[in-house]
């Protein structure tokens, strides 16, 4: 039975230090292969930690040793490689737990493993693993971290009126780790006790109102988002986003059944930041017997905000006309200003409805990706399927005054651009150029058939 162990060791160690490949730099273009190799060895560990968790438990402690030495030859190591080395650790959590090792010293070992990270490669590992220890490990981990704040704060006598950037490093790390593990237990008690140690942020704020949601309680959640804008008003706090805890008042009072109050606050909000993202949150909390009302009020003050948030919101509930009148007035400049998932709805939408504007928007997009500095073939390409579309246009509702005028246009302010005036050419001539099927279209049928 030894000598099975050892051989199960040898092999899945041979095959770990292959996947490895200790010495050898790994570029960003090669992590996700390299990623893959790995995980297929993390699983191939997870299946034997049942049956035979304790040659399980030591591949475990091989490979995450391993992986760390690695990890300095990773490009941008950080996230995925805490990824796969918390999965790591859960397993050998387990694993331990099934030969029967006591939860002081699993959590000794892992406190002892954030200690000693001196690269902040792993620097959420208790957080994302705290959920696997048993009820006594959660316990354990807790009181440590909890006590060790203490001291620390006790040693470098922080004054709690500050925000935490201003404490001493070693103690706002220790502050962070005890942050991410309450957190991450959903302790409630002990994050509020923690945030007397110091000033919390907005963000602290945010992070306790959720947590507090998350267990039911709406009335909690709602004042600590209070306090989260409240505490935006300290000057140290006045460039922080506010998006977020507005958000999740609006939430909040509804799901308190104050939705008449959440409606005022969604609509004020909107009206002070017009777009798309403010007027989808604004949709979502409306009773669906009061949206055409307040759509038509919503779309009334859209016609004013940037273009683009007035484009995509048209182009997501339909607005043809209003699109149409607007766009009729803006100078092509502007146009050019509208990026393809703006401009390719638009133009695609407006191709029977208004052949001359839809011409306009193809031939705006197709000009700003000629515009480039970076001549990338697939900008040309995005270009000549905008280019395409004006031909087509041009011939089936007679545009072909518009479509000399582009050709000439393209031909004086990009003649470098051999492939595209050749193609331009061929148009002209009466060719029919293939063109490829754009990324986005391919994805988006893709995620209308998942969805639909």
């Amino acid at each position: 039975m030894e000598k099975e162990r050892d051989r199960g060791l040898e092999a899945v160690t041979m095959e770990m230090e292959q996947a490895l490949r200790m010495g050898s730099p790994i570029g960003s273009n090669q992590l996700p292969g390299f990623l893959q190799s790995l995980e297929t060895l993390r699983d191939r560990i997870g299946r034997l930690s049942t049956s035979d968790p304790d040659t399980a438990v030591s591949l475990y402690e091989v490979f995450l040793a391993a992986c760390y030495e690695k990890a300095s030859e990773v490009e941008n190591p950080q996230g995925e490689m805490e990824a796969l080395m918390a999965d790591l650790f859960r397993g050998w959590i387990r694993g331990s737990e099934r030969l029967g090792v006591e939860s002081q010293e699993l959590v000794g070992c892992l406190m002892r493993w954030v200690d000693n990270d001196h690269r902040k490669l792993c620097p959420h590992l208790e957080a994302l693993v705290a959920a696997t220890l048993d009820q006594e490990g959660q316990n354990l981990l807790v009181r440590a971290l909890c006590e060790r704040v203490k001291a620390s704060l006790q040693k470098t006598e922080e004054d709690a009126s500050l925000p935490l950037l201003e404490f001493a490093e070693i103690t706002r790390d220790l502050i962070l780790r005890y942050r991410g593990i309450c957190i991450s237990l959903l302790r409630e008690e002990a994050l509020l006790e923690l945030f007397h140690w110091y000033s919390p942020s907005p963000k602290d704020f945010e992070t306790l109102a959720k947590l507090q949601a998350s267990r039911g309680q709406y009335a909690a959640a709602l004042a600590s988002v209070e306090q989260g804008l409240e505490t935006l008003k300290r000057k140290e706090w006045k460039k922080a986003d506010d998006k977020e805890l507005r958000w999740l008042k609006e939430r909040f009072l509804v799901d308190l059944g104050r939705a008449e109050e959440a409606l005022q606050m969604a609509w004020s909000h909107f009206e002070h930041s017009p777009s798309a993202r403010t007027y989808d949150k604004l949709m979502r909390i409306m009773p669906p017997e009061a949206r055409k009302r307040w759509h038509g009020k919503a779309m009334d003050v859209l016609s004013s905000s940037p273009l683009p948030s007035f484009v995509q919101v048209c182009v997501t509930t339909g607005e043809w006309d209003r699109l149409a009148e607007r766009l009729r007035n803006e100078e092509e400049d502007t146009l050019q200003g509208l990026n393809r998932f703006r401009a390719l709805p638009a133009a695609r939408a407006l191709r029977d409805r208004d052949p001359l504007l839809s011409f306009q928007i193809y031939k705006a997009l197709g000009l700003r990706m000629l515009a480039k500095k970076r001549k990338k073939i697939e900008y040309e390409e995005l270009a000549l399927f905008c280019f395409r579309w004006c031909r087509a246009l041009s011939l089936d509702k007679d545009l072909s005054k518009q479509w000399n005028a582009l050709c000439e246009e393209v031909e004086s302010t990009h003649p470098d651009r051999e492939a595209v005036l050749n193609s331009l050419k061929k148009l002209t001539e009466g060719d029919v150029l293939e063109g490829p099927v754009l990324f986005e279209d391919l994805m988006l049928n893709r995620w209308r058939e998942q969805t639909s």
